[in-house]
């Protein structure tokens, strides 16, 4: 059935919305959100807390879609994920500035980057359209990835397993609505000029506020932003979506339920044997890593 494009463009943005709060927020444990969660007593402090999180991923979401046509390569993708990183960090909140230069760099880049949009918004729902094995062992994996993640030993938050329970059975179903409702919508299909105009003022505007108490030092990182989006614009073009238009089979989008399941073995079994994700090993690593990945396709 094809949607109204107003219509379309609510979807896509919605979809996106929700698979990169959930990898931003929850997947990759972000302690507030985390909290509210699985602090929730009611299903109506739950939704509300849900509401929040896509009232603040909006802006995102939709800079995202406005950019998904031309998102034709890979070193296009990481480059846009770079973007919607930083209008995260550094026009809703000002991490991006609390730890110069680190903070431009993480979690920006490292995470939002790589981990949302680049594993999250492509390569999940590509994997979700494979072949069954390939599905198979991209949701599996991702559920040992997110269990070992979410033992990171932070004493002042830690969760008991029957929390990470509830809090990856929320994630799973807003991950798996946020990929049902994106593959109602082509990935070729544009959306309205208005749309990228809209996020761009409302992300330079914010951005502007956030900068205002750093200066002079925040200013570094408009050349990066600039240099950013410049190497998109210059970006070889692909021949085509890096998504396929038609929607993957049904029960996958059961995967993402098992990933969570796997998730919650993973995290009560770390838990269980009182151990941690090594995080002083395992985050510069993955710094240097992504930060050299995303130079490479600068």
């Amino acid at each position: 059935m094809r949607l109204h494009p107003a219509v379309a463009t609510s979807v896509a943005i919605l979809g996106a919305t929700l698979i990169v709060l959930t990898f931003s927020e929850l997947i990759l444990f972000n302690e507030g959100p985390v909290l509210g969660v699985v602090g929730a007593e009611s299903p109506a402090d739950l939704g509300a807390a849900v509401v929040v999180l896509i009232a603040y991923y909006i802006l995102p979401g939709a800079a995202l879609i406005a950019m998904q046509p031309t998102l034709t390569t890979w070193p296009r993708v990481l480059l846009a994920g770079v973007l919607v990183g930083w209008i995260i960090e550094a026009s809703l909140v000002n991490v991006v500035y609390e730890g110069i230069p680190v903070s431009f760099a993480w979690p920006s880049i490292s995470l939002h980057a790589y981990i949302d949009v680049l594993f999250g918004v492509f390569v999940l729902r590509i994997a979700l359209r494979a072949h069954p094995g390939v599905a198979l062992a991209a949701t599996l994996a991702m559920g040992v990835a997110w269990g070992l993640w979410g033992s990171w030993p932070w004493p002042e938050t830690r969760i008991t397993d029957a929390e990470f329970a509830k809090l990856a059975a929320v994630s799973a179903f807003l991950l798996t609505l946020g990929l049902w409702l994106s593959d109602r919508v082509p990935p070729s299909t544009g959306v309205h000029p208005w749309v990228g105009w809209a996020v761009l003022l409302i992300s330079l505007g914010l951005g502007v506020l956030q900068l205002l108490p750093f200066l002079p030092y925040g200013l570094a990182l408009v050349p990066l932003v600039a240099l950013t989006g410049w190497a998109l614009v210059r970006a070889r073009r692909g021949e085509g979506p890096l998504i396929d238009a038609a929607p993957p089979p049904s029960w996958r989008y059961v995967l993402p339920f098992l990933s969570a399941a796997l998730a919650w073995f993973t995290f009560a079994t770390i838990s269980a044997a009182e151990m941690g994700l090594p995080s002083d090993e395992v985050i510069p690593a993955i710094l240097v890593l992504t930060v050299v990945g995303y130079l490479w396709v600068l």
